[in-house]
């Protein structure tokens, strides 16, 4: 019964977080993407200031830079009660920057955009 109660938690888990991000694209960087977001608990340099920004004084480099774009293609129809809008931007491109600079041992600065 145990096996059957964690097995059915397990599946109604997996189906809430695969619809969970609806239009919100998190492309913060393309080592966070690939490492599927885990910023919040690791120190991986300039790119950590969207999620940890305390992780840019464990940098090993005296500056660090990060920086990228990527292209999102969508095809967005809303629909209600008779009235319909398709988007007018079918072609996104969400880009940072990110540079963090070693000040002291413990102290560190950074800009994000």
């Amino acid at each position: 019964m145990k096996k059957i109660i964690v097995v059915a938690g397990l599946l109604l888990t997996m189906g809430f977080h695969a619809s969970a991000e609806g239009y919100q694209v998190n492309l913060q960087s393309t080592k966070q993407a690939g490492m599927a977001h885990v910023g919040a608990a690791l120190k991986l340099g300039a790119e950590s200031m969207h999620f940890n920004p305390a992780g840019l004084s464990f940098m090993k480099e005296n500056i660090s830079l990060s920086a990228g774009a990527s292209a999102v293609f969508t095809d967005l129809e809303y629909s209600k009660d008779g009235y319909k809008h398709n988007s007018d931007n079918p072609i996104g491109t969400p880009f940072y920057l990110y540079a963090g600079f070693k000040i002291y041992d413990n102290l560190a600065a950074g800009v994000s955009v």
